[in-house]
């Protein structure tokens, strides 16, 4: 999994800190667990929930519900060779299993079926570090063997009218049937074409016998084609059909800790809308930004963060780039896509205030120089609105845009951004969108052509490097490994964020 950037936030809820067992259902990564058959539920102080007391029928396990969601995606441990695992999706529409794998003794025996679909024929790949190393078409009945005790899955994914389970592990010897020999894996998918779109989900359920028990150590949502997990105590649903869809974040305290975070896959731009915000608000109550990434060649930095913060009458805007080396900013305001006011040099926290009615409809992140904009966010609202600018004068606009001045690291992509919220009712996202990692794209336009050439050639040599001068790998030098970059990916464009799932 090394070809992908993520990020992990480990979350302590609240249910955590003591072990608990019971009955019936338990929030977990702010997700509903309900027990199966005769099995228990215990969420551990390490923040993982152990399915217990699994008897020899097959029918004992956990059912996860997904409430809506496009897919889904889990973590798991303590796979005891021997034993038989079964997890199936199923579709709120047809209550029918969508996709389905068993494993059996001491190699995983993988089936895969579409019996709502229809679908028999499954086109199966493994990958070690995002590379292609065998593939092979088959009809029903096994598809690949190999051995794991951890592995996450994504659910029933759907791309361009593929549904495609994603099954992922440390690296292992994998047989792919049809193929002639076994080959060191980490990744296996295993999809099928499909007439139709794909409905929601409404549960993922995993049974199991000839074990004792084993481990849910991860769990998310999937909308808007972005994987997103519940941070604090925070709580996800999902409703609605995309692109009319909606993710619900609720169950958020006081602590500033509760909201959720997107995984993305190397993203350079991301943008979240959300439903109005549910007002009054109290006194205190805020809403932060967070963007995650690459930054000088360092993973899982955090670059900057914006942050909304009713004060009572007033509503602070405030912003921190010192993940990027930033003491002063740049603030613009626009109506309208016009530029109103520019404001360089501003120091400190605050970035502005406005009235505390005010509230913004979404914000997005940009981690590199897209055209001339720097590493900052951008926050929009429905209508014009005054801002008075810290150090600057009062203006009236409909968009906010927040840049790190002078950065002396550009974070090259993004891992993931997080939206915590404190003593808001509520947050739903309403739409997201990503813009795409793309090497050799040094112009930021999304794909790589002769102007991109161009600017590597113009400063080949030069030291001190960015990423639009065409610093392609972080390390301040345009030289021949940039070069190469960008000759390797020549007459490309972007693939779509919601395809690199």
């Amino acid at each position: 999994m090394s070809a992908r950037n993520y990020n992990w936030i480990t979350a302590i809820l609240a249910a955590a800190v003591a072990p608990m067992a019971v009955g019936q259902l338990v929030s977990y990564r702010g997700l509903d667990h309900t027990p199966l058959g005769a099995a228990t539920l215990v969420v551990l102080p390490n923040d993982t929930l152990q399915v217990s007391n699994i008897g020899p029928l097959g029918a004992d396990g956990v059912s996860v519900d997904l409430t809506g969601a496009q897919f889904a995606r889990g973590a798991f441990a303590d796979v005891i060779p021997g034993a038989t695992w079964q997890a199936e999706t199923f579709s709120g529409a047809t209550s029918l299993a969508l996709t389905r794998f068993v494993g059996v003794g001491a190699d995983w025996e993988l089936f895969h079926s579409f019996p709502f679909l229809g679908a028999v024929v499954m086109d199966v790949e493994a990958f070690l570090d995002g590379e292609l190393v065998a593939s092979a078409t088959s009809t029903g009945g096994p598809l690949v063997l190999f051995a794991t005790s951890r592995w996450q899955v994504s659910y029933a994914t759907e791309v361009a009218g593929v549904v495609r389970t994603t099954i992922e592990f440390d690296p292992t010897p994998v047989l792919v049937l049809g193929t002639p020999m076994a080959q060191n894996a980490d990744r296996l998918v295993i999809s099928t074409s499909i007439p139709t779109s794909l409905p929601t989900l409404t549960r993922v359920d995993i049974t199991a016998m000839g074990t004792t028990d084993f481990r849910v150590t991860d769990g998310m949502l999937g909308m808007f084609g972005h994987r997103h997990r519940a941070l604090g105590q925070a709580t996800l649903d999902a409703s609605g059909l995309c692109p009319s869809c909606t993710l619900h974040i609720s169950n958020i305290g006081s602590s500033g800790n509760d909201g959720v975070e997107v995984e993305l896959d190397g993203a350079v731009g991301f943008s979240t809308v959300w439903a109005p915000l549910p007002a009054p608000f109290p006194n205190g109550a805020s809403l932060v930004s967070s963007a995650i990434g690459t930054v000088g060649g360092v993973p899982d930095t955090l670059f900057g963060e914006l942050a909304f913060e009713d004060q009572g009458a007033n509503l602070r805007v405030s912003a921190d780039f010192s993940g990027v080396g930033a003491t002063t900013r740049i603030v613009e305001v626009y109506l309208r896509g016009v530029l109103v006011h520019r404001l360089t040099g501003q120091s400190g926290a605050s970035v502005a205030t406005l009235a505390d009615t005010d509230w913004p409809i979404g914000t997005s992140a940009h981690t590199r120089v897209i055209g001339d904009l720097l590493p900052g966010f951008r926050a929009t609202w429905p209508a014009s609105v005054s801002f008075t600018l810290s150090g600057g004068p009062i203006v009236s606009g409909d968009e906010l845009v927040v840049m790190a001045e002078n950065p002396t690291n550009i974070p090259s992509k993004l891992a993931a951004k997080q939206d915590n919220e404190t003593d808001l009712p509520g947050l739903d996202i309403a739409n997201e969108n990503c813009i795409p990692e793309c090497p050799g794209d040094v112009d930021g336009d999304n794909d790589v052509d002769i102007s991109d050439l161009g600017i590597v050639l113009m400063n080949f040599g030069m030291a001190g490097a960015t990423i639009n001068d065409g610093d392609m790998n972080g390390d301040t030098f345009v030289n021949i490994t940039d070069l190469g970059i960008v000759l390797g990916a020549f007459g490309e464009s972007c693939p779509d964020c919601e395809q690199q799932n």
